[in-house]
């Protein structure tokens, strides 16, 4: 649960709880540096201090400290104060901020990890922790200010042991690694439950509206009843605004995490960046001093791990008894795992989104061109070329056959487009940020961006009228990649693409038989008049680009052109 801005984004939780000269500053710089906390008590490092809207009185204040109490007591005091008229109790950390410090500066770590790297072992210690993980969990209808207690417990002393298992975080002064410690717990302990939400709710086991908060429990968003009293003097449905549960427990998140599917290394990986800052695949890079001039798009780490994802695939289904198009059939139903059907609306495309679309677009066709047998064994020059080529095209197309499933259940208004898995937008009120683009704002640039041409609403249309079931939907994407990639390259890519499309033709043919669909050529006809009506429509957009290349409207400087090769040099 969140608490406020300063918990939730870790640095300036410690920091005002901790006024310089204070008696808590001293005793805390005294065992870092003398003692390495082996004394059984630390001053009053407190949370409720760090709260903007706590105005604890420690003259009102009874602590009770017990040495003495049963090894699953809790670390955290929650004191209520003498003064009626103060409700809202003064939570003493001082126990749990002692063993966490203990924990990060002198670890007790047991497996021998010498000739690990720094990646291996945190991913060693990742693992290690989440091993509590119960497969047989209860549902927590309303969390108590024992479970949010517990909850801190775990998420401080879990980040301190994590943080240990680095030989280059123990080589940090003692100062730098009690920092980092206040920096990251919060964050760490709420990135290891969602992970963990994402593994479960992948294997089936965890609920699309559930989370994990616990090793043995888990909150359901719509049924979830907080209790509040120690954070506020409302009850949980009057704070609303402040503890949305999809916004507390980062639901997008989870649900990119599951569409990413990282293994223990990644995921760790995934973690360190989130926690010390790095974040997208790509980097606009601006030029100093000059507000005017288009920014350097560096897109060289997202290629790169495309292309090994189609290089080296990491498959985990057995598909040798499939034919190809059912083999791709099934990575197009795979890339919907995550999507959603309550959808939030989306009125600025911002460049993070540009950022995202263009992620989630050239890994998800990286690994849905590595399900088909046939595209495995072509060269692998032959299968960058493929990539290079489509994967704009496949996530575009994607995205418009969600659009249009999801118009057809009524979760999706006529006017609106399914962006990502979480959010639409409006035709009629969306605005994007284009400034990596062009030194011109959208509307100037309307011309070239129309929603409805962007989004080729009309093909969407003819989707929902034929309504194409999901071996079909994959035919008529293929079909469609695999052209513009022969039209692209010639020669003998274009030879291969042809064969392609011959032995994916055969299949859907095959299909047809099998399912008892004799007189399929009328069916045939449609689903090639949406692609014929893709091909022309795209023209025209290719069209407009040429012109704006004429005037020098787009940004033309990309790190890797050749996946951005749309004429003149322009990405779709």
């Amino acid at each position: 649960m969140e608490y406020s801005p300063n918990i939730q984004y870790d640095r300036d939780i410690f920091k005002i709880a901790i006024q310089p000269g204070s008696l808590a500053e001293s005793e805390v710089k005294m065992k870092i540096r003398k003692d390495r906390v082996q004394s059984p008590a630390v001053s009053r490092f407190v949370f409720m201090n760090a709260v903007p809207w706590a105005d604890a009185k420690l003259g009102k204040i009874t602590l009770q400290m017990n040495d003495t109490r049963p090894e699953d007591a809790l670390l955290i005091q929650i004191v209520h104060t003498i003064d009626e008229e103060e409700t809202l109790p003064y939570i003493d950390t001082s126990e749990l901020v002692e063993k966490a410090i203990s924990t990060i500066l002198t670890p007790n770590v047991v497996h021998s990890s010498k000739r690990m790297s720094d990646l291996e072992k945190l991913t060693k210690g990742f693992v290690e922790f989440q091993t509590s993980q119960k497969q047989e969990m209860s549902e927590i209808s309303s969390l108590s200010s024992t479970d949010y207690m517990k909850d801190f417990e775990r998420s401080m002393c879990g980040s301190a042991n994590w943080l240990a298992c680095s030989d280059r975080i123990q080589s940090f002064d003692d100062e730098l690694k009690v920092e980092l410690l206040k920096s990251v717990w919060w964050i760490w302990g709420r990135l290891e439950r969602m992970s963990m939400t994402a593994k479960m709710r992948a294997e089936g086991s965890c609920g699309k509206k559930q989370f994990l908060f616990s090793p043995d429990g888990f909150v359901d968003y719509d049924r979830m009843s907080p209790e509040m009293s120690c954070w506020s003097k409302r009850k949980f449905e009057e704070m609303k605004f402040f503890f949305v549960p999809r916004e507390i427990f980062y639901d997008d998140v989870i649900w990119s995490i599951i569409e990413t599917d990282p293994d223990d290394m990644e995921l760790t990986f995934i973690t360190v960046e989130r926690l010390f800052g790095v974040s997208h695949l790509i980097i606009f890079l601006n030029s100093s001093g000059n507000n005017k001039s288009l920014p350097y798009i560096d897109t060289s780490q997202l290629v790169a791990k495309a292309i090994d994802i189609v290089l080296t695939p990491n498959l985990v289904r057995k598909t040798k008894a499939l034919s190809n198009l059912e083999q791709l059939t099934q990575g197009i139903e795979d890339s919907r795992f995550s999507q959603r059907g309550r959808l939030s609306l989306k009125e600025l495309i911002s460049q993070d989104d540009h950022k995202n679309e263009f992620e989630r677009s050239m890994c998800q066709t990286a690994k849905w061109l590595s399900c088909s047998d046939q595209i495995r064994q072509f060269d692998d020059k032959t299968k960058i070329s493929i990539l290079q080529s489509i994967w704009f095209i496949w996530g575009r197309l994607e995205r418009m056959a969600t659009t249009a499933r999801l118009r057809m259940k009524n979760l999706c208004g006529k006017t609106q487009f399914v962006i990502s898995p979480g959010a639409v937008i409006d035709y009629d009120e969306m605005k994007s940020d284009i400034s990596h683009v062009s030194i011109h704002n959208f509307e100037e640039m309307k011309f070239f961006f129309s929603p409805r041409e962007l989004y080729y609403d009309d093909i969407i249309c003819d989707l929902i009228e034929i309504e194409p079931d999901d071996v079909e939907l994959t035919y008529i994407i293929s079909i469609i990649c695999f052209q513009v990639t022969g039209a692209h390259f010639g020669g003998p890519i274009e030879e291969d693409m042809e064969r392609l499309q011959d032995i994916l033709s055969n299949d859907l043919h095959k299909y047809y038989i099998e399912n008892s669909k004799v007189n399929y050529f009328s069916r045939l006809r449609q689903l090639m008049k949406i692609k014929e009506n893709f091909q022309k429509f795209r023209n025209v957009r290719l069209e407009k680009y040429s012109i704006g290349g004429v005037f020098n409207l787009f940004n033309k400087r990309f790190s890797n052109p050749e996946f951005f090769w749309v004429p003149p040099q322009k990405f779709v």
